[in-house]
């Protein structure tokens, strides 16, 4: 196992009035062995980054080491990596294991041995059996796994894999997740994979680094940047999220969590209690984050009670999807609110009045953004 470090990474089209920057200063330790997720919008960098890593874009400035190897300079046939295409790119012409033979057989690896190699690698991607075929007879899913596959048959320092699950349908690519993470993790290889999907990442990184207009936004594990985003672009861009800007009204150490703070906010909706790790200042602006399943909902009659803020909501809109239920409502004010429930929990329809507590441990505070002073 190998690790990959991108040093001050940048990588500019053009020059002068024309120059269109697609990376800018980017730093990256992947560690050996772990998968590793490039996530963020169509246009961010993502791919651009990618294949910096493999070879085929050259950076404007910055390095790519491999281990103690400065690989910046090198052609890809010299990086030791090994990429997966979101089409696959298998040869129509050859078969399953010539395929998979490809690699090795262009590193002048004896006939034997990469006939036995193929053999390991098919089987276990559980395609041992479909070896005598064309690509044009297997599904996309059966596709995907011979590229995986193939990639692992060059036995790379470095496994790239280029949003490889987007060309299959919802159910499959739901069902290749898992499968995928766990072929990758039991090969040992380290891994970096680009894709626009929050729920990809989300289910199979070790880390992730979000990604927005050719920077870094923020780089941590799953749950880290779901729970505590750093910004308002990464707690919007990983799933749902409700902002509610204010005002800082008081500050004081929390009696409960040694070393935070408690904040008390005030919002256009009404006052909202926050717990903070580092001390904000009285008279801050800032936004605070909601998630929509972080809420209790109560019918008003219920009289919620508990260790949080109550605010009262109108329902405007509700969506049933069998396994939760998702609305947006009306805060006083007039601010908008998204929520979601267990689909069994109640039954959420326009025009009906509710309660929405909101616990302090479930408030993430963010800087303002800087148009909403």
């Amino acid at each position: 196992m190998i690790s990959l470090e991108i040093e001050n990474i940048g990588k500019t089209y053009g020059t002068g009035s024309s120059a269109a920057v697609a990376l800018e200063g980017v730093n990256l330790s992947i560690r050996p062995g772990e998968f590793f997720f490039l996530l963020g919008p169509s246009g961010c960098g993502k791919t651009t980054l990618l294949r910096i890593i493999a070879g085929l874009i050259e950076p404007t400035k910055g390095r790519v080491l491999m281990g103690e190897r400065d690989v910046t300079a090198l052609p890809p046939e010299d990086r030791k990596t090994a990429m997966v295409f979101q089409n696959y790119a298998l040869w129509p012409h050859m078969t399953v294991r010539r395929n998979v033979e490809f690699g090795p057989k262009m590193r002048g690896v004896p006939t034997g041995r990469r006939h036995e190699l193929a053999g390991e690698c098919l089987d276990m991607v559980q395609m041992l059996q479909y070896a005598g075929r064309k690509p044009s007879q297997l599904s996309g899913g059966q596709q995907q796994r011979v590229a995986v596959a193939r990639a692992l048959a060059a036995r790379p320092d470095i496994l790239l894999l280029d949003e490889p699950l987007s060309n299959l349908d919802a159910r499959l690519r739901q069902h290749m997740r898992d499968e995928l993470r766990q072929l990758v993790k039991s090969s040992g290889v380290t891994a970096v994979y680009v894709t626009h999907d929050q729920k990809e990442a989300m289910a199979m990184a070790d880390r992730i680094a979000v990604m927005n207009a050719g920077r870094l936004a923020q780089v941590g594990e799953p749950r880290q940047l779901y729970d505590r985003p750093g910004g308002r672009f990464v707690a919007d861009f990983l799933g749902e999220a409700n902002f509610l800007d204010g005002r800082v009204l008081a500050v004081r150490a929390d009696q409960v969590r040694q070393g935070g703070y408690l904040v008390k906010i005030a919002t256009s909706a009404g006052e909202l209690d926050a717990f903070s790790d580092s001390s904000i200042q009285a008279g801050s602006n800032v936004a605070c984050m909601v998630r929509p399943e972080r809420v209790d909902v109560f019918e008003t009659q219920d009289r919620p009670a508990g260790a949080g803020c109550i605010f009262k909501a109108v329902v405007r809109s509700a969506t049933y999807l069998g396994q939760s239920q998702q609305a947006t409502c009306v805060l006083p004010g007039g601010t908008p609110f998204r929520i979601e429930i267990p689909g069994g929990q109640s039954r959420l329809a326009p025009s009906l009045e509710i309660s929405l507590l909101i616990h302090p441990r479930d408030v993430v505070i963010l800087e303002r953004d800087k148009q909403n002073p």
